[in-house]
């Protein structure tokens, strides 16, 4: 009975463990998605994030300013549940979500059904920028990274609990709210709980280095000037005075040998 038990145990920690393994290495899968821009003349994107980040952040995407609908999502699974949206979605003249995804999101020859009033439709207004205001968000440019051609851009508010994304591709910003970018023009975005609290448009400029190697100066020889011999070496005065000395004593040794002699 024990062993019976012993075993039951191993197996429903065996089975928990592989299910734990397989969620974790499921949340760094990719989907590639249709995301909506909001612009008119480009309104989706394709993007490849992560599953989780599509659950969690497009899911619930509706933007609806501008025509058309929300993301286009295909069918994936995700912890044990399948996920798709706007697959099936007629977006006018027959065009459906599933066609926009396999056109690479490109949506060509698009014509808006009419309406059934007879009553001329007054022209639809775009959706306004969200303007941030104290105590709601902003993103601001920063100076560029020493020695290197790119920049960096802060989102400003109360970020925690946030998704953020930057031409629908999600980025996570430093304790700072600061993330690292190349030059070029982005369309932010804010997300709560999978709701789109703020976006707007912002513009980086390039660095502008010129990196110029600093060339080695070469001495330049003054025309006309010789160079000056090098003189002899002349004997220290503390030498010639020794060898003045043991001449003399010679000398004087020679000749007491003489007298002597």
């Amino acid at each position: 009975m024990l062993k019976y038990i012993s075993l039951r145990f191993v197996s429903v920690a065996l089975l928990t463990a592989i299910s734990v393994i397989g969620a974790a290495a499921q949340a760094h899968f990719h989907v590639t998605i249709c995301h909506r821009t909001g612009s008119r003349t480009n309104p989706y994107i394709q993007i490849s994030p992560d599953v989780e980040g599509v659950v969690n952040g497009h899911m619930d995407h509706e933007q609806t300013g501008n025509g058309l609908g929300g993301d286009i999502i295909p069918f994936f699974e995700f912890m044990g549940q399948t996920y798709s949206k706007n697959l099936d979605t007629d977006f006018g003249g027959g065009l459906l979500g599933r066609d926009i995804l396999a056109n690479g999101c490109r949506v060509e020859h698009h014509t808006p059904t009419p309406s059934p009033s007879t009553t001329p439709t007054p022209p639809t207004t775009p959706t306004p920028t969200v303007t941030p205001t104290p105590g709601q968000f902003s993103v601001e440019v920063l100076g560029c990274e020493p020695g290197q051609n790119v920049r960096r851009v802060r989102f400003i508010g109360q970020l925690f609990g946030l998704t953020f994304f930057l031409n629908g591709e999600m980025v996570v910003p430093d304790a700072n709210g600061i993330v690292t970018v190349q030059p070029g023009q982005y369309h932010w975005e804010i997300f709560r709980n999978g709701e789109l609290i703020a976006e707007g448009q912002v513009e980086v400029g390039p660095c502008g280095l010129i990196l110029t190697p600093t060339p080695t100066t070469t001495p330049t020889p003054t025309p006309g000037i010789t160079p000056s011999p090098t003189p002899p070496e002349v004997p220290e005065p503390q030498t010639i005075v020794l060898l003045a000395t043991g001449l003399m004593f010679g000398l004087g040794v020679f000749a007491f040998r003489k007298i002597r002699g």
